[in-house]
């Protein structure tokens, strides 16, 4: 089973802030197999020019598994700037 969500808004005339958001339930017929996943990410846009846009953008993410003791956790951020040819 999963449960997705997106927002999307325009920031002034040339940006655009963009969030995701997500729960994953994973159930095994097997003892001690389910899964729980959960995640969010959010990412601004921005046209400087008419080839020219940056982005910024940062998520996590997070596992809570039955069948590992540990639990797993990962965040990543990226900025960045692209120019279409």
């Amino acid at each position: 089973y999963y449960v997705i969500g997106s927002l999307t808004s325009d920031v002034g005339q040339s940006g655009a802030l963009t969030t995701n958001a997500y729960v994953n339930w994973f159930t095994s017929e097997t003892n001690n197999a389910d899964l729980t996943a959960y995640g969010a990410s959010a990412a601004y846009n921005r046209s400087i020019s008419g080839r020219l846009s940056a982005r910024a953008a940062v998520s996590v993410d997070y596992f809570d598994s039955e069948f590992i003791n540990e639990d797993f956790a990962a965040a990543s951020a990226l900025v960045g700037l692209r120019f279409d040819f």
